[in-house]
């Protein structure tokens, strides 16, 4: 009995022992297999950390070539050396856009004019992805300017400008006027009776309506000068030439004269002891617009802002939130082009090398494009022209025109400025007079 006992206790034993033993290989198969997985799974991290960064989104929610953007996402970095974004164009190359910011979750960036709608590629270093992209339609916009016939044919030609599918600016005929004593300059475009209208060296308005120029003589005391012509009041459907006293040729001095269709001046604005080199009108504030730079340092001027109510023509002249800059060493330094930019609500004004933006609001002044000569000297081996009324601004690209000459004075063209990016590019277009961009 005792001896039976002993066995079956040593066969329990047994199987305990055995069972542990069992169990502790079947422990270290388990732990093997976590460990491997463990491994695998690092392995996997490691390759998810060499693409981490991603594209979560785009703002504006509408997208605008020649526009600034934003893409949103993960793990950009902040090195700024480290991203580069490109698109395409319509012929299938990639070009490459301008980076003005780096953040780790946000990248903002300079749409290229001629990107097409399709994909980006964000490259953050050796490393990129593709993401779909959307632009908003390119609402053209009609550019209208007069420029002389060649010498010896007299006249001039009215033409208008308008983009082809590369983003190339192009010029067309649209009519053209054999009186070479007439020279048109100041152009500008009534909408309420669809007819241009410019003043002439010889104080004749000119305009031109139903396919065909008429000339109407000013009337009244006072010349046109030639480096100002027409303003409409777009609101009230009123034109006004600016008229300057023959004495006054410093330009410190000017009146605006309401005129009718047959040349008649009908109501004056009386006289401004102002500066007229560059006068806009403001629809949405109801003013014209004048300023001037006057220095209050040997390298910093201040900006005065005159604005005349279209209404009652009372005058409030301010000093803007801002200073300028590498200017002409001068006392008063006057404005090289102005436009204003409705749809964005500011006056953009060039002032020595620079392209300015000021809010009429608040008065800020915001510098959007510097060193011009510099860049165009470099890139065309060409100048800004020295004379007045030489820019506009198309919103549609959000690119200023600017009329630019080579050193020799043999030929004069168009360069766009895009205030985006601060890139310039030579168009298809020559020289002409001041344009006007009609919605």
């Amino acid at each position: 009995m005792i001896k039976n006992r002993f066995w079956v206790i040593l066969f329990t034993v047994g199987i305990i022992i055995s069972c542990n033993n069992d169990s502790e290989e079947i422990l270290e198969q388990i732990n093997e297999e976590d460990t491997q997985e463990e491994v695998e799974e690092e392995d996997i991290e490691d390759d998810e950390e060499e693409v981490a960064f991603k594209i979560s989104g785009y703002e504006p929610s509408e997208l605008r070539r020649g526009y600034l953007m934003s893409i949103q996402g993960e793990n950009f970095g902040e090195i700024f050396e480290n991203i580069k974004v490109n698109f395409s164009n319509h012929g299938g190359e990639e070009i490459e856009a301008k980076i003005i910011n780096v953040a780790n979750n946000k990248i903002d960036l300079a749409i290229p004019v001629n990107a097409v709608s399709g994909s980006l590629e964000l490259f953050v270093g050796n490393n990129s992805i593709t993401n779909s992209v959307y632009f908003a339609p390119f609402q053209e916009k009609a550019v209208f300017s007069t420029r002389r016939a060649p010498f010896p044919q007299p006249g001039f030609y009215l033409y208008y400008l308008g983009y082809d599918n590369n983003g190339i600016l192009e010029e067309n005929t649209l009519s053209y006027y054999d009186n070479y004593a007439l020279d048109i300059h100041q152009l500008d475009y009534s909408y309420w009776d669809n007819t241009f209208w410019g003043l002439s060296f010889e104080d004749v308005l000119t305009f031109y309506r139903n396919g065909r120029w008429e000339n109407r003589s000013v009337t009244g005391n006072f010349r046109g000068y030639a480096n100002q012509g027409i303003i409409m009041n777009t609101n009230a459907n009123k034109k006004y030439y600016v008229d300057v006293p023959a004495e006054f040729h410093d330009r410190n001095q000017f009146n605006l004269r309401e005129f009718d269709n047959n040349g008649n001046v009908i109501s004056e604005s009386g006289i401004f002891d102002l500066d007229h080199k560059e006068i806009v009108f403001a629809p949405d504030q109801n003013m014209f617009v004048t300023c001037e730079a006057l220095r209050i340092t040997e390298n910093s001027y201040e900006l005065k802002v005159n604005k005349i109510d279209a209404s009652t023509f009372n005058l409030i002249s301010t000093v803007a939130d801002g200073t300028i800059s590498d200017v002409l060493f001068s006392d008063r330094v006057l404005p090289k082009g102005a436009f204003y930019d409705k749809i964005n609500k500011r006056l953009l004004v060039t002032f020595g090398q620079h392209i300015y933006a000021l809010n009429l609001i608040n008065n800020e002044l915001k510098l959007l494009v510097s060193d011009l000569p510099g860049k165009l000297s470099e890139r065309y081996g060409c100048c800004l022209n020295p004379l007045p009324n030489q820019m506009t601004y198309y919103e549609p690209s959000n690119e200023v025109f600017l009329n630019v000459y080579s050193p020799s004075g043999t030929s004069t063209v168009f360069i766009a400025v895009n205030l985006a990016s601060g890139d310039i590019r030579r168009t298809g277009a020559r020289y002409s007079n001041d344009p006007v961009v009609i919605d």
